[in-house]
């Protein structure tokens, strides 16, 4: 009797041993699949990001062109940024694009960047993303302006002459993903886009870990516009 009584325990004891060991594995499973679930909302949230900002930041390009084509007197004029633009090469005409449109600086030298801890400066009123432009006049090593294929012999079809090489930068940022502040951001948004000694815009957004796309289209101005 006691050696069955005997059994009877070693069975209960292997059957504990039994249930424990597939409650560690289901558990472990568990937090298997709820960390690849995580992982597969995160990759969707940041293919969703990267698809906003890259809208946003072609917007800001095309943005660029609207205002330009709409009123080439302007552009052409003493301080439109096409005239600035030639008049500086390598230097950029700044501009943010906002929910009020494109606001572009009259003056190379008072640049329009965008200030993120102003909430009018966002592209709507959720204040989700912002996007600056900065237009230029591209250079080559010498630091001239690089040389465009002239479409036309007349130089005078516009005002201020034509063929300008016109690059466009748009810079489109979201402050409530990655881990920069937006004191931070706009920090970077002020500095220069390219070809200027220093930190440029992207290289200190990269550093503070913004999450942000620049977006760079190239025009040639003249001889009826865009080409």
């Amino acid at each position: 009797m006691r050696k069955a009584m005997t059994f009877r325990h070693r069975e209960r004891g292997v059957a504990l041993i039994v249930t424990l060991f597939i409650l560690v594995i289901v558990t472990f499973m568990g937090l298997i699949a709820m960390r690849a679930g995580l992982l597969q909302v995160a990759m969707a949230t940041n293919s969703q990001v990267s698809v906003v900002l890259f809208q946003n930041a072609d917007a800001g390009t095309g943005s660029v062109e609207t205002v330009i084509n709409s009123d080439m007197t302007f552009a052409n004029g003493p301080t439109g940024p096409i005239t600035l633009i030639k008049d500086n090469p390598g230097m950029a005409v700044v501009g943010c694009f906002n929910k009020a449109g494109l606001q572009l600086a009259t003056d190379v030298g008072a640049p329009r960047s965008c200030d993120l801890t102003d909430t009018d400066e966002f592209v709507s009123g959720r204040e989700v993303t912002a996007v600056q432009v900065a237009v230029m006049s591209p250079v080559d090593a010498s630091g001239k302006a690089q040389v465009v294929l002239n479409y036309g012999t007349d130089d005078s079809i516009l005002p201020g002459g034509g063929g300008a090489l016109v690059a466009v930068y748009s810079t489109a940022v979201m402050p409530n993903y990655g881990s920069a502040t937006k004191a931070e951001i706009t920090d970077c948004l002020a500095k220069p886009q390219e070809g200027a000694a220093g930190t440029t815009a992207t290289e200190c957004l990269t550093s503070k870990n913004a999450s942000f796309e620049t977006v760079v289209q190239e025009f040639v101005y003249g001889y009826g516009g865009y080409k």
